[in-house]
């Protein structure tokens, strides 16, 4: 841009020249010889940018675009990557999201009438590489958080007692409830026990058998 912006000056420039040398030289024979010489000046200074390109090295300017046509492509690639990247994220969270409301509908209104807890969460580790969770294969480990059953005081009846998780118990029985829901659990779900993790909402310890 800077070359053909000089380009266009020095022909404004030569071309006022010209005409002041015109009006101050005579009518006579020097100044046609004169009008001549400027006339092969000026196709000369108008061809300038040709002479310019047939001086350039061709292989030069195929490499350079080569060069700049790598860079692009490379630019492109990358891209495209992270944008592959994001919707993998995406898509990855979707069924993570997916499959942990699915588990929880499948396990919610028989572990509420079993035990009395609600199933508050249900936080699902994707093994590696997994791209979409769509059954248990996809699943390194379940985190499960459980709270106490809401009741309204105008319940009568008790129909199932909670069961309290306390951490002041015998370790033995709370083990032997962690077990039990965990055996719960591994069964609606297809996985291993010891994929499985139960916790109480709320508290900062969690109720695990290991």
């Amino acid at each position: 841009m800077q070359f053909v912006t000089e380009w266009i000056r020095n022909i404004i420039v030569f071309l006022l020249l010209a005409t002041m040398l015109h009006l101050i030289l005579p009518n006579s024979n020097l100044q046609k010889y004169v009008k001549f010489v400027v006339s092969l000046l000026l196709v000369v200074l108008i061809l300038t940018p040709l002479f310019k390109l047939l001086q350039t090295d061709v292989n030069e300017v195929i490499a350079n675009f080569n060069e700049e046509k790598y860079v692009a492509d490379g630019s492109v690639k990358n891209s495209i990557d992270s944008k592959k990247k994001e919707i993998q994220a995406l898509t990855r969270a979707y069924s993570l999201e997916e499959m942990a409301t699915k588990m929880k509908k499948d396990v919610g209104k028989e572990f509420e009438k079993k035990y009395g807890m609600t199933v508050s969460e249900i936080q699902i580790v994707a093994v590696e590489h997994a791209e979409e969770v769509k059954s248990a294969k996809d699943i390194q480990s379940v985190v499960v958080t459980l709270k106490e059953k809401e009741r309204s005081k105008n319940d009568a009846i008790e129909i199932v007692k909670p069961i309290e998780i306390n951490m002041k118990e015998p370790p033995k029985k709370i083990e032997e409830t962690n077990v039990e829901m965990k055996d719960f659990f591994s069964s609606r779900w297809q996985l291993e026990d010891k994929q499985i993790q139960v916790q109480m909402e709320g508290r900062t310890g969690s109720v695990n058998g290991q």
